[in-house]
């Protein structure tokens, strides 16, 4: 279906844009160029493997999981679980 296709493409779109704007390379006139990008991946890991099991237990069990694959893995997943989602679901104006 036309609408389908349609929207589905708007959703991809939306999807990698989003990813190469947050994964950019900052320039020197950002406000947070100054971030050390592998010193902030180490603070995430660290307060991810930090998870208090009690209040976060999901984390604490699965941290590995969260944590696990390439950027092009993730990428490469995302994108198809997106087309999946796109070819079963109906949108709005398919009768």
């Amino acid at each position: 279906e036309i609408a389908r296709a349609c929207w589905g493409v708007d959703l991809m779109l939306q999807y990698v844009t989003a990813n190469a704007a947050e994964h950019s390379v900052p320039t020197p006139s950002d406000i947070d160029s100054l971030v050390d990008v592998d010193a902030a991946w180490d603070d995430l890991t660290r307060a991810l493997r930090a998870a208090d099991p009690a209040s976060a237990p999901h984390i604490a069990s699965h941290v590995d999981n969260v944590l696990a694959g390439t950027p092009t893995q993730r990428v490469d997943w995302a994108l198809r679980t997106l087309i999946a989602g796109i070819r079963a679901t109906p949108t709005l104006l398919t009768h």
